[in-house]
């Protein structure tokens, strides 16, 4: 009977050991899983990564590179959109242009997973496997679009927040100074950053605020030490680029709000995304039936405040586009981190890591599968490149009317010619208000960067006299850059043509058909 028992005992014991062993094997799984299509693969799927990346490798080859530096200049001014210009033109002097370009992708990637973790520890002072919800988001339409420096400065800005309430004890004069330090890096990384922060430690101070009695003169020192901060960033943005015209600002309306809540669930495919709202709903509704997710006084102050905030905010400023559609995503790291977990026992904990852990499994394997094809389809036409000689000036064009799929990333491949050819991309990316690139003056009045898309095919052999309504952006004067492209180009890529022959044959030799890819030379009139 003594011997039995004993068994019995020590399996008991057993069995919490190896659950407890289990879990942080699942933890490291999950976030191996969420980084994987990045750690795996040479390039990821973004639409604006390798413009971003080809700018990088002027300012990194700024003065050593003649054929370069006929078509470009960098002239550094305050705008709120230089994380990727800062970080990785140093870093890619010591590892490559394409390894710092990826590092600084799995860099806000770590911060995102990371963030919310910090925010939770700093307001509980415990560990919780609750904010690794955050992997589920991760691949998002935000990360598809290729906003770096959005992505990268939500990430600090996570660690801000965190910073904000660890150091909440400490006298306001600290905190001040810290909070300073935090908006003016958080400034150069991205405008929309600060105003996420902002919310963020308003709605930590409004919460306090509420709980507890304050008098005058501590509510006059937290206030100081909340708002004073934040002066830098409007002193910074007077002191920024400015034209005679400012570009006009667009509400968006409602259309871009519900466009910023599907961009924060949607990522690559519409079927496992629908699987994976489904999945997420139906978790969401049984973590809170269960009592083991809660709300906090806080968590719903800061969805008030962000509330308003995506109510109001312009979707088109500074000629940037996409403000209100970006929010959501940012302000959903934020939350998750605020949020309160209790997890009753081992059981619900390990059998919310095992739903967790197969959702994030679900989402990564349909972003693998656009890497992969997206880096095959960036093999074929890194295979063009050497077709170009050194110091040619390239269009791209579009197909728009067609039955192929929509595939990110494709349309910014030829600013490969950039890197590889020092040659001149059409669409570099070069508004005066939001980028240090500069089109050197022979150049800039047939180049677009206006954060303009591929010209149409049909726009192209036949260039209209105005700009085409809609959808295209184009410098305050509303020039057609491409007008006399046969006098001004060498070369044409043109992308996602389902018709491989030759749409020009006066006008243009076919050099390569490839995949998702047309190139060729210009014919001189």
């Amino acid at each position: 009977m003594t011997a039995t028992t004993g068994l019995i005992d020590a399996a008991r014991i057993a069995r919490p050991r190896a659950a407890d062993a289990a879990l942080p094997v699942i933890v490291l799984f999950t976030l191996v899983a969420a980084l994987l299509p990045v750690l795996v693969n040479a390039f990821p799927v973004a639409d604006d990564f390798l413009n971003h990346l080809a700018r990088c490798y002027v300012i990194l080859r700024h003065g050593s590179d003649h054929l370069l530096d006929q078509f470009y200049t960098i002239r550094w001014k305050v705008v709120p959109n230089l994380a990727i210009d800062l970080i990785v033109p140093p870093l890619a002097g010591l590892i490559g242009l394409y390894a710092a370009g990826k590092a600084f992708v799995l860099a806000y990637m770590l911060l995102l997973l990371s963030g919310p973790h910090a925010i939770h520890y700093a307001i509980n002072r415990h560990l919780s496997v609750g904010p690794l919800v955050a992997a589920l988001f991760l691949y998002n339409q935000m990360e598809r679009y290729g906003t770096v420096n959005y992505e990268f400065g939500v990430g600090l800005a996570l660690w801000a927040v965190a910073l904000w309430i660890a150091l909440r004890q400490a006298a306001p004069l600290l905190r001040g100074a810290v909070s300073t330090l935090a908006v003016v890096v958080l400034f150069f990384c991205h405008l929309e950053a600060v105003a996420i922060y902002g919310v963020a430690i308003a709605a930590v101070e409004a919460e306090r605020l509420w709980a507890r009695r304050s008098t005058p003169r501590l509510l006059a020192a937290d206030l100081a030490a909340l708002l004073l901060p934040f002066v830098p960033s409007l002193l910074l943005l007077a002191s920024g680029p400015h034209t005679e015209a400012p570009p006009p600002m667009h509400w968006g309306g409602w259309v871009a709000r519900l466009d910023g809540l599907r961009a924060a669930l949607e990522a690559y495919y519409a079927w496992p995304d629908a699987i994976a709202v489904a999945a997420m709903t139906a978790g969401l509704g049984w973590l809170l039936w269960r009592r083991i997710l809660r709300v906090p006084a806080g968590a719903w102050l800061f969805m008030a405040f962000g509330g308003v905030l995506f109510a109001v905010i312009p979707d088109q400023a500074m000629g940037a586009w996409g403000a209100a559609v970006r929010l959501p995503i940012g302000l959903l790291f934020v939350l998750i981190g605020l949020l309160r977990w209790q997890f009753p026992g081992r059981r619900a904990r390990m059998a919310f890591l095992m739903a967790l852990a197969a959702l994030v499994t679900l989402r990564s394997a349909a972003a693998e599968v656009a890497y992969r094809r997206y880096n095959e389809i960036r093999r074929d036409f890194g295979a063009s490149l050497p077709l170009i000689p050194p110091g040619s000036r390239v269009l791209v064009a579009r197909e728009w009317q067609n039955a192929i799929p929509a595939l990110s990333g494709i349309q910014d491949l030829p600013s490969l010619v950039m890197i590889e050819r020092s040659s001149l991309d059409s669409l570099a990316y070069s508004h005066p208000l939001q980028q240090v690139l500069v089109v050197r003056a022979p150049y800039r009045a047939s180049t677009g960067g206006y954060d303009d898309n591929p010209i149409p095919l049909a726009d192209l052999l036949d260039p209209p006299s105005r700009p085409p309504p809609g959808g295209f952006r184009f410098d305050p004067s509303g020039r057609i850059y491409w007008k006399d492209w046969q006098r001004t180009y060498d070369y044409v890529y043109l992308l996602d043509r389902l018709d491989r022959s030759n749409p020009a044959p006066d006008r243009l030799d076919l050099l390569r058909n490839g995949d998702r890819f047309q190139l060729f030379r210009v014919r001189r009139p």
